[in-house]
Protein backbone atom coordinates (compact mmCIF):
# COMPACT_ATOMS: atom_id res chain seq x y z
CA UNK A 1 0.00 0.00 0.00
CA UNK A 2 1.38 3.44 -0.80
CA UNK A 3 2.08 5.12 2.49
CA UNK A 4 -0.13 8.16 3.04
CA UNK A 5 2.20 11.07 3.69
CA UNK A 6 1.13 14.29 5.34
CA UNK A 7 1.80 17.27 3.09
CA UNK A 8 0.26 20.50 4.37
CA UNK A 9 -1.66 20.25 7.64
CA UNK A 10 -4.83 18.19 7.30
CA UNK A 11 -3.73 16.68 3.97
CA UNK A 12 -3.45 13.08 2.84
CA UNK A 13 -1.37 12.00 -0.15
CA UNK A 14 -1.00 8.62 -1.79
CA UNK A 15 2.18 8.53 -3.84
CA UNK A 16 2.07 6.12 -6.78
CA UNK A 17 5.33 7.25 -8.41
CA UNK A 18 7.26 4.31 -6.94
CA UNK A 19 4.40 1.92 -6.22
CA UNK A 20 5.05 -1.77 -5.68
CA UNK A 21 2.76 -4.60 -6.89
CA UNK A 22 1.47 -5.08 -3.32
CA UNK A 23 -0.29 -1.72 -3.74
CA UNK A 24 -2.93 -3.48 -5.85
CA UNK A 25 -4.44 -4.91 -2.66
CA UNK A 26 -5.30 -1.43 -1.36
CA UNK A 27 -6.48 0.32 -4.55
CA UNK A 28 -9.00 -1.35 -6.84
CA UNK A 29 -9.96 -0.62 -10.44
CA UNK A 30 -13.72 -1.05 -10.86
CA UNK A 31 -13.60 0.09 -14.50
CA UNK A 32 -10.49 -0.05 -16.66
CA UNK A 33 -7.25 -1.45 -15.27
CA UNK A 34 -4.65 -0.37 -12.73
CA UNK A 35 -1.19 -1.88 -13.20
CA UNK A 36 2.05 -1.59 -11.24
CA UNK A 37 5.20 -2.22 -13.26
CA UNK A 38 8.83 -1.09 -13.00
CA UNK A 39 8.06 1.47 -10.28
CA UNK A 40 5.26 3.07 -12.30
CA UNK A 41 1.51 2.94 -11.85
CA UNK A 42 -0.63 3.04 -14.99
CA UNK A 43 -4.35 3.38 -15.55
CA UNK A 44 -5.76 1.77 -18.69
CA UNK A 45 -9.15 3.22 -19.64
CA UNK A 46 -11.85 0.85 -20.90
CA UNK A 47 -13.29 1.14 -24.42
CA UNK A 48 -15.55 3.96 -23.16
CA UNK A 49 -12.40 5.92 -22.13
CA UNK A 50 -13.16 5.51 -18.40
CA UNK A 51 -11.25 4.46 -15.31
CA UNK A 52 -12.91 4.08 -11.90
CA UNK A 53 -10.66 3.58 -8.87
CA UNK A 54 -11.65 2.71 -5.30
CA UNK A 55 -9.49 3.99 -2.47
CA UNK A 56 -8.49 1.82 0.46
CA UNK A 57 -11.24 1.61 3.11
CA UNK A 58 -11.33 3.29 6.53
CA UNK A 59 -9.88 6.65 5.52
CA UNK A 60 -8.55 9.10 8.13
CA UNK A 61 -10.34 12.30 9.18
CA UNK A 62 -8.12 14.41 6.88
CA UNK A 63 -10.30 13.24 3.97
CA UNK A 64 -13.51 14.35 5.68
CA UNK A 65 -12.34 17.97 5.79
CA UNK A 66 -10.65 18.12 2.38
CA UNK A 67 -11.60 21.17 0.32
CA UNK A 68 -9.87 20.01 -2.85
CA UNK A 69 -8.22 16.99 -4.45
CA UNK A 70 -5.04 16.90 -6.53
CA UNK A 71 -4.85 14.19 -9.16
CA UNK A 72 -1.31 13.57 -10.39
CA UNK A 73 -2.11 12.38 -13.91
CA UNK A 74 0.42 14.03 -16.26
CA UNK A 75 -0.49 15.10 -19.76
CA UNK A 76 -3.68 16.29 -21.31
CA UNK A 77 -6.84 14.42 -22.08
CA UNK A 78 -8.73 14.32 -18.78
CA UNK A 79 -12.22 15.48 -19.72
CA UNK A 80 -14.18 14.90 -16.53
CA UNK A 81 -13.47 13.91 -12.94
CA UNK A 82 -16.03 12.73 -10.44
CA UNK A 83 -15.25 11.79 -6.86
CA UNK A 84 -17.81 10.00 -4.76
CA UNK A 85 -17.69 9.20 -1.05
CA UNK A 86 -19.50 6.82 1.23
CA UNK A 87 -19.78 6.88 4.99
CA UNK A 88 -19.73 3.15 5.61
CA UNK A 89 -19.34 -0.11 3.69
CA UNK A 90 -23.13 -0.55 3.38
CA UNK A 91 -23.87 3.05 2.38
CA UNK A 92 -24.50 4.57 -1.01
CA UNK A 93 -22.13 6.83 -2.93
CA UNK A 94 -22.51 10.62 -2.65
CA UNK A 95 -20.92 12.85 -5.31
CA UNK A 96 -18.53 15.33 -3.68
CA UNK A 97 -16.70 16.45 -6.87
CA UNK A 98 -17.96 16.69 -10.46
CA UNK A 99 -15.52 18.71 -12.55
CA UNK A 100 -14.99 19.24 -16.27
CA UNK A 101 -13.74 22.05 -18.49
CA UNK A 102 -12.29 24.96 -16.53
CA UNK A 103 -13.19 23.27 -13.22
CA UNK A 104 -10.30 20.86 -13.97
CA UNK A 105 -7.52 23.26 -13.05
CA UNK A 106 -4.10 22.10 -14.24
CA UNK A 107 -1.09 22.78 -12.01
CA UNK A 108 2.48 21.38 -11.93
CA UNK A 109 1.30 18.94 -9.22
CA UNK A 110 -1.64 17.69 -11.31
CA UNK A 111 -5.30 18.45 -11.83
CA UNK A 112 -6.89 20.29 -8.91
CA UNK A 113 -10.62 19.88 -8.34
CA UNK A 114 -12.72 21.59 -5.68
CA UNK A 115 -15.07 19.73 -3.41
CA UNK A 116 -18.75 20.65 -3.43
CA UNK A 117 -20.06 22.59 -0.49
CA UNK A 118 -21.80 20.39 2.03
CA UNK A 119 -21.66 18.73 5.39
CA UNK A 120 -18.29 17.50 6.55
CA UNK A 121 -19.34 16.15 9.93
CA UNK A 122 -19.51 12.45 8.98
CA UNK A 123 -16.50 10.22 8.42
CA UNK A 124 -15.68 9.02 4.92
CA UNK A 125 -15.04 5.30 4.75
CA UNK A 126 -13.94 5.12 1.10
CA UNK A 127 -13.63 7.27 -2.03
CA UNK A 128 -14.45 6.43 -5.64
CA UNK A 129 -12.52 8.29 -8.37
CA UNK A 130 -14.16 8.33 -11.83
CA UNK A 131 -11.89 9.52 -14.67
CA UNK A 132 -13.24 10.24 -18.19
CA UNK A 133 -10.48 10.62 -20.78
CA UNK A 134 -10.44 11.81 -24.38
CA UNK A 135 -8.77 8.57 -25.61
CA UNK A 136 -8.15 5.02 -24.44
CA UNK A 137 -4.37 5.60 -24.14
CA UNK A 138 -2.83 4.38 -20.86
CA UNK A 139 -2.14 7.10 -18.27
CA UNK A 140 0.48 7.31 -15.56
CA UNK A 141 -0.89 7.86 -12.05
CA UNK A 142 1.65 9.67 -9.87
CA UNK A 143 -0.38 10.71 -6.82
CA UNK A 144 -3.77 11.45 -5.33
CA UNK A 145 -4.01 14.03 -2.57
CA UNK A 146 -6.87 15.27 -0.40
CA UNK A 147 -6.19 18.79 0.93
Amino acid sequence: TPAPAAAPAQALTWNFAAAQPATAAAWKAEVGRLTFDNGETRMQPDRNRRVVLLSPPMLPDAVRNAEQFVLGVPGTGLERMRIKARRDARGGWITIVDASGTALRETPEGYVVKRRAGARDAPIERLRFEFDFRTTNPRVLQRIAAQ
